[in-house]
């Protein structure tokens, strides 16, 4: 069963990056800049005193409007800094500027830090708000990731009925690349709503 549910995530993975491919940037630039305003128009936005912000690539929901804004405002922020090895293991890393980024894992711009100098983490409990990206979700917060499984390592905690404090876990995705139907097994992680820009994912936290 495992082995079927891979190859339907696979399947999936490649039918939407053909459609991915098939955006014009026209159209990403202004999926994106919904995504954006409805994010920063929201109170779990406004409240939240720290997030965990992913750096976006290729189509993917444009971040760099919403990471100088939650520095701007002076959130603590956090962004993904995956290690090297089997196990997979993603760090989120408190950074200052952007200037911090540089490639890394993956080709994907990550904070750069002198390995004798550990810089500041924080596990996903410990983050008002984490946006995770995605290569489709649907509405019930269901999510295909890109196959690495770092983010469903990174959230795993989240799962457990006894935590006390609420991490919000939000989902960026054009609506364009919705999907109904995505195969999850037990390791997969629903998040608590995607949003694609058409300002109804977010009603729930007003």
């Amino acid at each position: 069963m495992e082995r079927e549910i891979g190859a339907e995530k696979r399947r999936l993975r490649e039918r939407i990056r053909r459609r991915a491919d098939g955006m014009t940037e026209e159209a990403a630039t202004e999926s994106s800049r919904k995504i954006e305003a409805e994010l920063l128009a929201s109170r779990i936005w406004r409240d939240a005193e720290s997030v965990f912000l992913y750096v976006s690539v290729g189509k993917e929901p444009d971040m760099r409007g919403l990471i100088k804004q939650a520095l701007l405002e002076g959130k603590r922020v956090y962004v993904p800094k995956c290690l090297p090895g089997p196990e997979r293991t993603m760090l989120a890393v408190r950074i200052r500027s952007m200037e911090e980024l540089l490639p890394g894992t993956l080709g994907i711009p990550e904070p750069v830090f002198d390995p004798d100098d550990p810089p500041e983490t924080a596990a996903a409990a410990e983050v008002d708000l984490i946006l995770a990206p995605c290569v489709t979700a649907n509405r019930r917060g269901e999510r295909l990731g890109h196959g690495a499984g770092y983010y469903d390592r990174y959230l795993a905690p989240l799962a457990s009925p006894n935590r006390e404090e609420k991490t919000a876990v939000l989902c960026l995705c054009h609506e364009a690349l919705l999907t109904e139907e995505i195969p999850a097994d037990g390791n997969d992680i629903r998040a608590d709503a995607v949003v694609t820009g058409d300002g109804s994912a977010l009603q729930k936290f007003f």
